[in-house]
């Protein structure tokens, strides 16, 4: 037997009154925030809306009242035992025979549309949950999985969305029992659609599944490379990148002797090299012939070599600057040439280099 389906059940009508209590409190605590005017345009939209909404409660129940006690009123005679009926008569009521259709006797004709119809409310719900689905828990069917769906009355072959159960309407049969057997046989031959559909799904679910465990294992594999290479980064420098040592050096006198008053760092010589180390350790045995520094003072100063040589013993000191920028070659040489022009080196023959 087919579970009677509520259009709206009395737990989901508790829900919202649970849901508009706790908005209410969270409201009233907003609203301080806001400034007087601010706060009754929110007041006079929230009781225009409530006013709306009361206005369509009472609208409708004015509308399906007398229906509806109509209907309870044929539900209790047709429940009733003839005999008791006849014997709780006091005010003795004329009977009449009427002749109506089957669909038309007592409470039929509401109980059909109740259960195989669905009517304007039913697509007026569908529309407001397509245009209001961000804030919900839930998708609207067509936007779930097909197997969640899947049933005599909802799949991809036939889908219930207006108006008769399988497009059977009850006033082109004779009877009850010729409209239930029509409905039995368009279950019968959409079941197998139905059978069809679900071993499909479950086929597709494993194939599914198959693809998500594979795609998982390379995932976890390409993130476990990608996690050795970064450390492999950092633990590993290119062969190019540790030989280069970019920088520019500045070789100074300890204590003042070949240098001027002017000079106020005692500078003797500036320069930039692409390997700092390799450039530098030319200059470390100042006793060698042909010592590259000496020899330019002593050009510069027209002094003998010897003489340089002897003020020179143990009086270098050397400081060496190294920027990222200076990985630039232009970008070293202007550095140089800045120290050059604002320091005022003894031996370099020129002010821009």
């Amino acid at each position: 037997m087919r579970k009677k389906k509520y259009y709206l059940r009395p737990e989901d009508i508790d829900n919202k009154k649970k849901r508009i209590e706790l908005y209410n409190d969270n409201f009233k605590k907003s609203i301080k925030k806001l400034s007087i005017d601010n706060t009754n345009d929110v007041c006079q939209f929230i009781l225009v809306k409530d006013e709306l909404n009361h206005y369509i409660h009472f609208q409708f129940k004015k509308d399906t009242e007398a229906s509806h006690l109509a209907h309870c009123l044929n539900e209790e005679f047709s429940k009733m035992d003839k005999n008791v009926y006849e014997k709780g008569n006091k005010l003795n009521y004329d009977c009449v025979n009427i002749e109506t259709p089957w669909f038309n006797v007592f409470d039929m004709w509401y109980k059909l549309r109740k259960k195989y119809y669905k009517g304007q409310a039913f697509e007026d719900e569908r529309e407001y949950l397509k245009t209001n689905w961000f804030f919900r828990a839930f998708k609207w069917p067509e936007e779930k999985d097909v197997e969640a769906n899947v049933a005599p009355n909802y799949n991809p072959v036939y889908k219930w969305k207006f108006g008769w159960e399988y497009s059977l309407d009850p006033m082109s049969y004779r009877n009850l029992k010729s409209f239930m057997k029509a409905r039995i046989a368009k279950i019968k031959e959409l079941r197998g659609t139905v059978l069809e559909e679900k071993i499909n799904q479950m086929k597709l679910q494993k194939v599914k599944k198959e693809f998500e465990e594979e795609q998982k294992i390379k995932t976890e594999k390409f993130e476990k490379q990608e996690k050795i290479k970064k450390m492999q980064a950092k633990r590993y420098q290119p062969l190019d990148t540790v030989v280069r040592d970019p920088g520019v050096y500045i070789i100074c006198e300890e204590k003042k002797s070949l240098t001027k008053v002017k000079n106020k760092i005692n500078c003797l010589y500036i320069g930039e090299s692409q390997v700092l180390a390799k450039r530098l350790s030319s200059y470390s045995n100042i006793n060698k012939k042909n010592h590259e520094l000496v020899d330019k003072i002593s050009r510069k100063l027209k002094k003998p070599r010897e003489e340089i040589l002897e003020k020179l013993k143990n009086n270098i000191k050397v400081r060496t600057l190294r920027f990222k920028r200076m990985e630039n070659s232009d970008e070293r040489r202007k550095i140089e040439g800045y120290l050059i022009n604002r320091l005022k080196p003894l031996a370099n023959t020129s002010k821009n280099n």
